[in-house]
């Protein structure tokens, strides 16, 4: 694709929604269709992760590049579906939080966040949040998450690679937290808030995934994240 003005339908309503239609209009890098016809590309931004898959797959199946806002599904094999019907991303704006991509390569991580059983979908449409800030510093793939229980959220433990993995998840939390240990030994704190403009990152990585197909976070990356999220909602 050019450099054109894309069209992008949106199917669903979040405040993410809206946040990417500013976006648009502001910097004119877009305009949104009711006419799947006249669209570039599609943007899934239903509450209910349950229902992404079938929302998507109709217009991957079709060849348009879909993005589909966190979290993807909420089983891994809905993800493996959708990746095989075609260009497919997803993810959170919050893998290119400020001073993140300082903590890349970290041997250990323990993020704190906020996470909602009462949520559309579940406690996974925050928690998804602290699974993807973890899988951006430490890439690999995810082992068996242990998921417990713990008050009015959960402790979430496993491995990316050679890296140990804790998330620390409940209720009444706003922001996240970022424990890292680096691999020369040094401890590195980090603290990342929903703040305005919070979302640009992710507009400027749909714009570019809509013109290139090419997404932000590879199929064996999005697949780890759906692993966990399926293991938080068993």
């Amino acid at each position: 694709m050019t450099d054109r003005p894309l069209s992008f339908l949106f199917l669903g309503h979040c405040s993410h929604t809206d946040l990417f239609a500013e976006h648009l209009a502001r910097t004119g890098a877009g305009t949104v269709t009711t006419d799947p016809r006249h669209a570039d590309a599609v943007c899934v931004f239903e509450r209910d992760a349950a229902t992404h898959a079938e929302l998507a797959l109709p217009h991957l199946r079709a060849g348009r590049p879909v993005f589909v806002d966190k979290p993807a599904a909420l089983l891994a094999c809905d993800v493996a579906r959708m990746l095989e019907a075609g260009a497919v991303t997803s993810f959170s704006t919050l893998r290119w939080a400020p001073g993140l991509d300082a903590l890349a390569g970290a041997v250990a991580v323990r993020v704190t966040g906020p996470a909602r059983a009462t949520d559309p979908s579940g406690a996974a449409f925050y928690a998804v949040h602290a699974v993807e800030i973890a899988h951006q510093i430490c890439g690999g793939t995810p082992t068996e998450p242990d998921v417990r229980p713990q008050g009015d959220g959960w402790l979430v433990t496993y491995r990316l690679g050679a890296a140990a993995v804790e998330l620390d998840v409940a209720a009444g939390r706003e922001d996240w937290t970022v424990e890292a240990t680096l691999p020369d030994g040094r401890r590195a704190d980090l603290r990342i808030s929903a703040g305005p403009g919070y979302y640009e990152p992710a507009c400027a990585q749909i714009l570019e995934f809509a013109r290139t197909r090419r997404s932000p976070v590879a199929p064996a990356g999005l697949l780890g994240v759906a692993e966990v999220v399926e293991a938080l909602g068993a």
